[in-house]
């Protein structure tokens, strides 16, 4: 600064940096239910580009497909866009040992966020999906 009091001026600041394709929430919970009713859990997946730009899912694969299936709700180019996560039909709590953590890659047509890795827990039990997300 000009004044000779104050030879120096600190303003403390905090910079948030987001990638350009953002996953709300950051993985899937996935519970598989006792009941011969019920049909497979789900859940969605938000993907918003931060930018304000439009984009389009180009590809879905999950690691483990004798558990689940995702799949992108639009084929239009957006915003934002939804993907589903559902459970395999004819799963029961028996079917697996514990907690198992699958991956879906989501690939996009933006070059910077070509590829998103989410995680996903599917358990036998409320406290097997209520750890944290392991990094890929």
């Amino acid at each position: 600064t000009n004044k000779p009091m104050a030879r120096s001026l600190r303003i403390p600041y905090l910079a948030r940096v987001r990638k350009i394709i953002s996953v709300k929430p950051d993985g899937a919970r996935l519970l598989i239910a006792g009941s011969g009713d019920f049909d497979g859990g789900s859940t969605f997946l938000g993907l918003d580009h931060n930018r304000g730009g439009q984009f389009k899912i180009t590809g879905i694969s999950v690691s483990d497909p004798e558990l689940l299936t995702a799949e992108a709700m639009s084929d239009q180019a957006g915003r934002r866009q939804t993907v589903r996560v559902k459970l395999k039909q004819g799963l029961t709590p028996e079917s697996i040992a514990g907690t198992v953590q699958a991956w879906i890659t989501i690939n996009t047509d933006v070059p910077e966020s070509a590829e998103l890795k989410v995680p996903v827990l599917v358990a036998p039990t409320r406290a097997g999906v209520r750890r944290p997300f392991e990094n890929p």
